[in-house]
Parts: structure tokens; C-alpha cells; sequence
């Protein structure tokens, strides 16, 4: 493959399971691209293609809300995911719809009854928690759903502190391995997609609290000024507050070699996380979606 062949492109790789888990987004030859998605098969492609061009040119959903489930079971004292969702939505929190946790409560359960009615109602939907996002609602109540009016949905999922860990452990303790595989990042994104969801974007792996919240900041900014996901999403992982997508990766790799030359462990590894942190989000579906 040539190096700059997927320059000022926007991509969208067809993969199975076996090629689904790489991380893609992460390959010296995507780094130029507009935008980079991942599609489940091209008949899918097709079909959310159509049904996104139907959604723009009827304005579908300009009177549904924007539904959202944020920080529901948080096992953390500061509530850092709320605080963080509640000022990045201030302006326009009229348009958004959903369940929210409070500080006066230790943890907020959302019951499988109002997901279905959050989701059903809503034209694009946002989601930031800790755990992965299918064990707070089983597969079960999101299957029957026609799901077709949301855009696209922003799973900010997989927040991660030890006590949500433990929990976490014990209720995987509990399922059955068919139950665990429905909960995989490849599983999830493309039930949400046979549900009628034209775009999903879903973390692949745990991430920090902090971190989640830099990432929610981050989108949410972008998405209510009126930037499209795919914009959203690429503008992440090119980190471009600090430097320009196409140089990011060659000067991260320089300031690493730097670091281990001069024993600088801890920059190191903020480095390296701020690389993982970039590349953790992967957006599956079309790339046109909205608010």
C-alpha cells in the first residue's frame, strides 16, 4: 500500500472478526485520510448510505431529543463524567433528554423500560459510564428495537477505576461466555448497526476517568458547534491542539526516543497514553452523521 495513498479520502474499511480487533486507525498510510470508518459488510454500507441521504433530505429527528444516559453506577465520590457532560451541554440542554447521575446519590440505575424509551425516542444518542456500555442494558431489550431515527450514537464507554473493576468482574462472573461475547466491541457495534444505527463510534478499550473526560469534552464541543462525527472523531486522533495530524505521530515517536535516552519515565508513559487514548475510539457506519 502506498504510503499517502488515502490522502484528503474518506475511508471506510469492510472487515471481519478476525481483522476487526487491529488497530487500524493507528497504520502509517490512514493518517492523511479526511476521515477513517469501519463497516461490517458492503450491503450495510449501502444501506446506511441511503438511509442517512433520506435522513438529511427529510430532516429526520429535527424535533426528537438528543437522548443520553451519563455516568449511571459511578463508584467515584467527584462525579467527573456529570460535571463534565452537564458544562459542555449548558447551551443547549433543551435538546437533550436523559438520565444523568447525582451527586446526592452513590449510583443512578437506568431500568432496560426507560433505555428502550431513551432510545426510541431519540434522533442521535450519547452514552459515558464505566463498564462496558451492554452491561448496563442486556442485548436482549436493544434487539427488538427499530433504532433507525438515531444518527449516530457516541459510546464513551469502558471508564475504569478499581472499584468499577470489581464489580465489573463479578457480573462477567455471572454470564455465560454466548452472554460476554455479546458485549465485545465487534458484537456491540454491529448490533446497534442491524438496529437501524447509520453510525456507532465505541471505545475499544478501558480508558481512564480522566482521560474519558478530556475525550467528552473534547466531542461534545465539536458536535454542538456543528461539526460532523467523522470530523469529530479524526480531529481526536490527530490531537490537533498539539500538533498537525500528519507530523503527530513522527514527533511522538521523537519525543519517546528523546525520554528513553534521558530516563524520562513518567513522560514517557504520559506520552504513550495520550497514543492510546487517541487511537482507543473507532467509529463504525457512514461518516455524514450530524447533530
Amino acid at each position: 500500500v502506498e504510503k499517502n495513498w488515502a490522502d484528503d479520502k474518506d475511508v471506510i474499511l469492510v472487515l471481519d472478526t478476525s481483522l476487526f480487533e487491529l488497530p487500524w486507525e493507528g497504520l502509517e498510510c490512514f493518517k492523511g485520510a479526511n476521515s477513517l470508518s469501519r463497516s461490517f459488510s458492503l450491503a450495510m454500507t449501502y444501506h446506511q448510505l441511503i438511509s442517512s441521504e433520506k435522513q438529511a433530505e427529510n430532516n429526520a429527528g429535527a424535533k426528537q431529543p438528543i437522548g443520553y444516559v451519563v455516568d449511571p453506577e459511578d463508584p467515584t465520590e467527584e462525579k467527573q463524567l456529570s460535571h463534565s457532560f452537564k458544562e459542555s451541554i449548558a447551551a443547549e440542554s433543551d435538546k437533550w433528554k436523559g438520565v444523568l447521575a447525582d451527586d446526592n446519590d452513590d449510583t443512578v440505575v437506568v431500568s432496560d423500560g426507560e433505555w428502550q424509551q431513551l432510545l426510541l425516542d431519540a434522533n442521535a444518542f450519547y452514552f459515558a459510564g464505566f463498564g462496558r456500555i451492554m452491561s448496563h442494558i442486556s442485548s436482549l431489550y436493544v434487539a427488538p428495537l427499530d433504532l433507525s431515527q438515531i444518527r449516530f450514537t457516541v459510546i464513551n464507554d469502558k471508564c475504569s477505576v478499581e472499584a468499577s473493576n470489581r464489580v465489573q468482574s463479578k457480573l462477567d462472573n455471572q454470564k455465560t461466555e454466548l452472554q460476554l461475547q455479546f458485549e465485545s466491541v465487534y458484537n456491540t457495534a454491529l448490533l446497534w448497526s442491524l438496529c437501524g444505527v447509520n453510525t456507532v463510534t465505541i471505545n475499544q478499550y478501558a480508558i481512564s476517568v480522566e482521560s474519558s473526560v478530556v475525550y467528552q469534552k473534547k466531542m461534545l464541543k465539536d458536535l454542538v458547534s456543528g461539526q460532523g462525527l467523522a470530523s469529530c472523531i479524526t480531529a481526536w486522533r490527530s490531537d490537533n491542539s498539539d500538533a498537525d495530524s500528519k507530523d503527530q505521530g513522527k514527533e511522538e515517536a521523537k519525543e519517546i526516543k528523546e525520554g528513553e535516552q534521558l530516563g524520562k519515565q513518567k513522560e514517557i508513559g504520559r506520552i504513550r497514553r495520550r497514543l492510546y487514548d487517541r487511537l482507543n475510539p473507532i467509529m463504525c457506519g457512514v461518516i455524514g452523521a450530524k447533530l
